[in-house]
């Protein structure tokens, strides 16, 4: 009994970190359009999602604080998907990539951009919090190519290697295109699509994280047979048999079994 009660627990724990994964990038950009409608003559294809927290916006503390929430969950995030991609070697660079990659945003709150476009000079202050973007995107991207190495012969994340590498590719071609002075009139446009690349992608292997998880919930509470049922018992070791919970499970089962069959 103790036993379940801790499988339960533990994935209630894990369903909670993975979720911060899929609110963090819709709270970012739900922030971000309250934001640009309180501000007069913002254009969402003209300027960047940072220009929205300079001091001379009417409201920079909205979205500067959602870069410090956005930085907190996927922190958590971070941790959860550690604990899903049973916390491996791999699975701790994972973590700690993503990790850095919200640490990132989180310090660029405190840093403010320049409200200018990319072929003008910048700010040193504009130069740190463009140094903390930098470090959130790469660390990221570097993430995802490790997700992908990981997953590529793993059924239980079917086509998420090839996804991750489509999102990495995608985001470093608008990445160079980025750093171009003719972007400037799209400036905007540009890094919201590149970046959205990389916010799909959390929100992706968040989902898919959680459907894991509750797969393996359901498992560790003996739920029903059904057609899905050895799919549910590989999901169940997936996500927790590093923990320890599995196997403790798995051997008062067979022990209770053993027992009937005397």
């Amino acid at each position: 009994m103790r036993d379940a009660l801790c499988a339960v627990r533990s994935n209630q724990q894990l369903g909670a970190l993975l979720l911060c994964g899929v609110l963090a990038p819709l709270m970012l950009a739900f922030a971000v359009v309250v934001t640009a409608a309180l501000t007069p003559g913002y254009s969402h294809v003209l300027h960047t999602a940072s220009q929205l927290g300079t001091p001379d916006k009417p409201h920079p503390e909205i979205i500067n604080g959602a870069f410090v929430l956005y930085g907190l969950m996927i922190n958590a995030f971070a941790y959860g998907l550690y604990q899903a991609l049973g916390r491996s070697r791999g699975a701790r660079v994972i973590w700690s990539l993503v990790g850095i990659s919200g640490a990132g945003i989180l310090m660029a709150a405190f840093f403010h951009t320049d409200s200018k476009a990319l072929s003008e000079p910048t700010s040193v202050e504009g130069l740190v919090h463009a140094g903390f973007a930098q470090l959130a995107y790469f660390s990221l991207v570097i993430a995802m190519c490790v997700f992908a190495w990981m997953v590529r012969h793993d059924s239980s994340w079917r086509g998420f290697a090839q996804f991750s590498v489509a999102m990495v590719v995608f985001s470093l071609v608008l990445s160079a295109i980025y750093r171009l002075d003719f972007v400037a009139p799209i400036e905007g446009a540009v890094q919201r699509a590149l970046y959205g690349s990389l916010l799909l992608w959390a929100v992706a292997v968040a989902v898919r994280s959680l459907r894991l998880a509750a797969n393996a919930a359901a498992e560790g509470r003996g739920g029903e047979d059904g057609p899905d049922e050895a799919r549910g018992d590989s999901v169940a070791a997936f996500v927790l048999g590093h923990s320890g919970v599995r196997t403790e499970v798995d051997a008062s089962q067979r022990s209770q079994d053993q027992r009937g069959k005397e």
